[in-house]
């Protein structure tokens, strides 16, 4: 039986009028008078009576939605599906809560869709440019809506063999060669009919694909791997230097190779990898681990907790999908910070702390401007950042930096890059050769055809046909399943049975598998899929997200198989590694894979390159050479109206910071939220308190790169560098890692010659500064016909640092003195770096002596940048009285703020000091802040807006009841009062809620819903019903439950809340005085389950109260001020009326709104909590700088009737001592300690 549903949003909480008027513009659709939308579900096997049930509580909001049987009538309807075999998250989650409700949707499956209604005059051209912009032929489609059967699952075919294959001749290998559309060259296919002649056998399909995977530039960096002769240097006095740095170079190979140096190749890969080679050769990098596994660089570190120390190991890696991202913007950018994420998870790793960075043409370039066969750069700049968000936001890791640059270059493709930074105890960590026997597990997602040729795509050459021929490529995330495998891994009983580990990226089976062992063999069978048909080679090479592969001892099987299942995760025996050194794999009784250990890794066909040749640059058109401005004023304002230093808080804002409650500074700092951050600075995850947190710096400028290669790999690293020192951290402990991003290379001896430019420079900076780059990642295929991205060197620093030496950019007060640290240049324009070096030491001292107020290095933009950047977060001005050189980029310098001398240094030079006026007052010349700040936050309003285009700046009085007393309880003191804390699909703040609970004297029992099969969620189900008779306190964490799907934040939470059982058991928690605390995600599961406002589990109806999406139509997070409305509840009972706090936000949809009547009883009896507010004179606002979504009467949190249930959307949890640094005077709201006194 087919069930088609249709359900609009209402009128007052549509967004019609801001999606109308972007269409019109940017597709410049001057006939469209407005536009609609409407999610559409098909439902098959659904039970008739069960229906009205299914609407009312899984597909629609009684409160937001309307539920139609047609369509509405319209000029142009356009509905759009993802194509078969693509990840929907929405249908997904809908089957999830469809399975709360009743047995009998057990077979029920379910299809959704998006229906687009445009009213207006809209001809064939019109209704061509939106087809175009809104499907994606990467993973949408047009849908028939007169189609209402399933398509049906046809059984897959059985492998074939590629007969013929071994007699060739060279013209014929050739040409089947071009008609199979292979990464592997010409050279690899000869190679490969050369084995297959010798096992006198005909290779398969699955073979020839996986080797195809196996040897792709992707996953084996095959063209860092090649050998490279005749490298040549201008001869001239830039090329004199370079030869100076390649002398180094050998001198460093000798030392490191000896005998063996002359034979051993000059490579890509030698030299990004010599100075850590070099370095361990010395004595040097004793702290970096050495293991068989290579997931991510990791490096031991003392890491001290409640006052003891023990030895931690501190992993980081970096990751990029940019020719994803290029031809599917969200899912592209999300799975590469999924990616990033998994790397050091397989080392053992939590993972908890991200920097993101994209690179973009100009994203405000008109769409009938965009080249052929290419998406609008809009297009892909907002996806992008929507995905990278998205994913990272629902997995729970705090984002701490995020930076777009721009470059004419990255039309070619897109930019999208994540690093990531994870910790772990050491003594969790076990490291073993797997053994014959040994079982390989892959636990969490199933398989399906996502991602299929993901590394060879990546690894070919991108062109006009592009978007249609890759649709299968692009992986689909799903975050809440890979938050299961973060909680999973973090086990340590999980974490110590593994012998080996591998994340399911590139290459899928094939490589995840395929590395873990020289022999194994393979049941394809037993992989898990996520639907019927697939065939033995998709199964071999898909690359769907969230799996891992785990090694382990056959007696551990059914204890893995265990604690995986109690995290509601799968964990299937899928492989055992065997003694033969062989890679084998079975399918539907034959044997599709066959291949010898030394033959798979011999990586192919050897490659050579005859001819590097790096280019002189042109001193002319060098971007280091700035010329000297005298009307400092005006050449700030036109700097700061360009994208190289537009305001970018509009893109940052939606990437959660605060999640995990260990952010030490925030992105923006000051308490304008402003300046931006030098680095991403978080504490490490440990259980109690500790003062060691993780600094991870960068360093990247597209202008220089592309200008000369060689420039751009040095000051990538120093300025990483000094971004890492800016921030308290020591230099002579960094570790590095380099990301590089090129066109492809072919022949051409100068295209060679731009990346070993840029490891040449890379390594001038590490050789100088003593350090090494002990990890990295290529991506070389950044080229689209005859353009190619900026020549791309990205170096990453970390290291540990005392949270209590942390140091931020922002002036902090007026009357402070400022100097700037300068680092000479020599002709060249290279960076000083013994004066560098010494710059470090003595502001590492000075730091350590607390002298110093704020560091900001001085890079692009000049010190006049900096100054300007330092002051905007505040608000503080300067006096100068003479600055020279202001834009000049001296890279390797400092500006620094200090409330005394900063005692004598070589290169230190007093500027002036910090002022109240609000003004940058220099050299005779003044301007106002406010001014300057509001050019640089214009730039990229259109593509980014910090806050909604149409807002309300009214103020609301404080909703305070007059008359409502706090009414008395009746319970038994408690010396430890027990939480009952939940963990859903998509839950993600569940491990700082129960610290914040812990710290306060509470006792916290989790319990994971799992809803895997029928048996195990009926399970979950009793438990938690168990868990809330023997609690005290319910409390519902944030998070995104089953990824805020179907079409609406909570229902997942909301249906199992109302599950007889569990609504029994809260209807006795409250009967015996317990209470019950939601946050965020929470909040909204408690308005839609009827338990706020009105304290029962109730459905809800049009004009109830209820959260809805943000005014600006994004993800927000920011801190926000809120003030106390009424405190008669006992979670309120510490606080005063009036009382301010800061408070962390994250989310997508806090808009509180009611009905006037409903909002009338609500302030009639006290049952708003807390109200959003000025944090100036803390009164009420709707000004969205203060009411970040544009909330009813500014209400940010509400209780019940009794007061005993709270509701609210900021995360108060997100607070620890040394938090948020930057944010002056932050003000933590405890709401748990009162909770808990309430039972003392």
């Amino acid at each position: 039986m087919h069930q088609r549903l249709f359900i609009e949003k209402r009128p007052e909480f549509a967004d019609d009028y801001a999606l109308t008027e972007r269409l019109k513009t940017r597709l410049d659709l001057a006939g469209l008078q407005r536009v609609r939308r409407l999610a559409v579900y098909d439902l098959y096997d659904c039970p008739e009576a069960l229906l009205p049930a299914a609407i009312s509580r899984v597909f629609s909001d009684p409160v937001s939605d309307e539920v139609r049987d047609a369509l509405p009538k319209a000029d142009f309807t356009l509905v759009i599906e993802p194509l078969p075999g693509q990840f929907d998250q929405r249908a997904d989650s809908a089957m999830q809560c469809l399975r709360l409700l009743d047995d009998a949707f057990a077979p029920t499956v379910v299809t959704s869709a998006q229906a687009w209604l445009f009213e207006g005059d809209l001809n064939d051209d019109a209704r061509a440019k939106l087809r175009q912009h809104l499907i994606n032929p990467i993973d949408s489609r047009e849908k028939d809506l007169a189609e209402t059967a399933l398509p049906p699952h046809h059984p897959a075919d059985p492998v074939p063999r590629y007969d013929g294959f071994n007699a060739l001749d060279a013209d014929g290998l050739a040409a089947w060669h071009a008609a199979q559309g292979l990464a592997m060259t010409l050279a690899d296919l000869q190679l490969v009919q050369s084995h297959f002649r010798q096992e006198n056998r005909e290779p398969s399909e699955t073979e020839i694909r996986v080797l195809d995977t196996y040897w792709s530039d992707h996953c084996r960096h095959t063209t860092f791997a090649t050998a490279l002769h005749d490298i040549t240097f201008p001869q001239t006095d830039f090329g004199a230097a370079l030869a100076d740095d390649f002398a180094n170079y050998e001198a460093q190979r000798q030392a490191v190779y000896g005998d063996k140096a002359a034979a051993r190749p000059y490579t890509l890969m030698d030299l990004a990898t010599i100075d850590a080679k070099y370095q361990r050769a010395q004595g040097g990098l004793q702290d970096v681990e050495i293991s068989a596994e290579v997931n991510a660089c990791s490096v031991y570190i003392d890491v001290d907790e409640d006052g003891q120390t023990r030895p931690w190991l501190l992993q980081f890696k970096n990751e990029t999908h940019n020719h994803p991202t290029e031809i599917e913007p969200y899912g592209g950018a999300a799975t590469c910070i999924g990616g990033a994420i998994r790397d050091p998870l397989s080392g053992r790793a939590y993972v908890y702390q991200a920097l993101r960075l994209s690179g973009s043409a100009d994203p405000r370039e008109p769409y009938a401007a965009t080249l052929p066969g290419k998406l609008p750069q809009a297009v892909i700049a907002e996806g992008a950042a929507a995905g990278a968000s998205s994913y990272g936001n629902q997995i729970g890791l705090a984002t701490g930096q995020i930076v777009e640059y721009y470059h004419d270059g990255f039309k070619a493709k897109h930019m999208e890059v994540g690093a990531v930074v994870a910790a772990v105890p050491a003594e969790n960590v076990r490291r073993e050769e797997p053994a014959a026997g040994d079982l390989v597990l892959l636990i969490g997602g199933a398989t399906g055809r996502d991602g299929c040729g993901g590394a060879t795509g990546s690894s070919r050459a991108q062109h006009g046909g592009s978007l249609q021929e890759s649709a299968a490529e692009v992986q689909k995330g799903n975050p809440p399943e890979e938050r299961k495998l973060q909680r999973l891994f973090r086990n340590p009983e999980f974490s110590r049975r593994i012998k080996r580990c591998n994340d399911f990226g590139a290459g899928g089976v094939a490589v995840a598998i395929g590395e873990l062992a020289d022999g194994l063999d393979i049941n394809l069978d037993a992989v898990p899929v996520k639907y019927q048909g697939l065939s033995g080679t998709e199964l071999a090479i898909s690359e769907s997200q969230e799996r891992m592969a785990v090694v382990i001892a056959a007696a551990d099987l059914a204890t893995m198989q265990a604690l995986a299942a109690a995290e509601n995760l799968t964990a299937s025996h899928v492989a055992t590694v065997t003694a033969d050194a062989t890679l084998t794999m079975h399918w539907q009784g034959d044997t599709i894979v066959s291949l010898k250990r030394d033959f798979l890794d011999s990586n192919g066909a050897a490659s050579a390159q005859h001819g590097v040749r790096i280019a002189e640059p042109d001193d002319s058109a060098s971007p280091l050479a700035v010329a000297s401005e005298k009307n400092w004023v005006e050449a700030l304002k036109a700097q700061l109206a360009t994208l190289a230093h537009a305001e970018q808080k509009g893109l940052g804002d939606r990437f959660d910071h605060s999640v995990g409650a260990a952010c030490v500074l925030v992105p923006y700092g000051g308490r304008y939220q402003r300046t931006p951050a030098e680095a991403s600075v978080y504490q490490l995850p440990t259980e109690g308190k500790t003062h060691t947190a993780s600094i991870l710096a960068h360093g990247y400028n597209p202008a220089v790169s592309a200008w000369s290669p060689y420039h751009g790999g040095l000051l990538a690293v120093v300025d990483a560098t000094a971004r890492l020192v800016a921030c308290g951290g020591n230099a002579e402990a960094a570790h590095y890692s380099l990301q590089e991003y090129f066109r492809r290379m072919g022949n051409e001896p100068d295209n060679w010659g731009q990346p070993y430019a840029a490891l040449l420079g890379a390594h001038h900076a590490l050789a100088a500064l003593g350090r090494a780059a002990i990890g990295g990642k290529d991506s070389m295929s950044g080229s689209y016909h005859n353009l190619h991205v900026p020549p791309t060197l990205i170096a990453f620093a970390v290291a540990p640092v005392d949270v209590r030496r942390v140091i931020s950019p922002e002036y902090k007060a007026k009357d402070h003195q400022l100097y700037w640290l300068r680092c000479p240049q020599d002709a060249l324009g290279r960076p000083d770096l013994n004066a560098f070096a010494a710059n470090n030491r003595f502001l590492f001292e000075a730091i350590g002596e607390g002298n110093v107020k704020s560091i900001r290095a001085v890079r692009h933009g000049g010190i006049l940048q900096a100054l300007y950047e330092s002051a905007i977060g505040n608000g503080i001005g300067v006096h100068i009285d003479r600055l020279e050189d202001g834009f000049k980029p001296e890279y390797g310098g400092y500006l620094i703020s200090s409330d005394g001398g900063l005692g004598i240094a070589d290169n230190l030079q007093h500027l002036g000091f910090t002022t109240d006026s609000g003004k940058l007052e220099i050299n005779g010349q003044s301007a106002a802040i406010k001014d300057l700040y509001a050019i640089a936050s214009q730039t990229l309003a259109g593509v980014y807006p910090h806050y909604e285009s149409v807002a309300e700046t009214t103020r609301v009085p404080l909703a305070t009841a007059k008359d409502v007393q706090r009414r008395p309880r009746a319970v038994s003191s408690i010396a430890m009062p027990r939480i009952c804390l939940p963990v859903f699909p998509g839950t993600n703040s569940e491990l700082d809620t129960a610290r914040a609970f812990r710290k306060n004297g509470g006792e916290v029992k989790e319990t994971v819903i799992c809803n895997q099969n029928r048996d195990a969620l009926d399970a979950s189900l009793q438990a938690f019903a168990d868990n809330i008779q023997n609690s005290q306190i319910l409390v519902l964490a944030g998070g995104f439950s089953a990824g805020d799907e179907p079409d609406g934040s909570g229902k997942y939470i909301a249906n199992v809340l109302a599950n007889p059982r569990i609504a029994d058991a809260i209807a006795a928690l409250l009967e015996r005085d317990g209470l019950i605390l939601g946050i965020c995600n929470g909040f909204q599961a408690l308005i839609k389950s009827g338990l706020l406002p009105n304290g029962k589990i109730a459905a809800p109806a049009p004009g109830d109260a209820t959260l809805t999406h943000n005014r600006i139509g994004r993800h927000i997070a920011r801190i926000a001020t809120t003030v106390v409305a009424n405190n008669h509840s006992p979670w309120l009972a510490d606080f005063q009326i009036g009382e301010a706090h800061s408070v962390n936000f994250s989310h997508g949809e806090g808009r509180f709104t009611a009905a006037d009547a409903v909002l009338k009883a609500l302030i009639k009896n006290g049952q708003i909590a807390f109200q959003y507010a000025a944090p100036g004179d803390l009164a009420p606002s709707m000004d969205p700088k203060h009411n970040p979504n544009g909330s009813l009467y500014a209400v940010e949190g509400i209780t019940s009737p009794c007061g005993r249930i709270l509701g609210k959307m900021g995360h108060s949890e997100r607070h620890q001592h040394h938090g948020q640094q930057n944010y002056p005077d932050f003000r933590p709201q405890n709401i748990f300690a009162a909770g808990i006194k309430a039972f003392k």
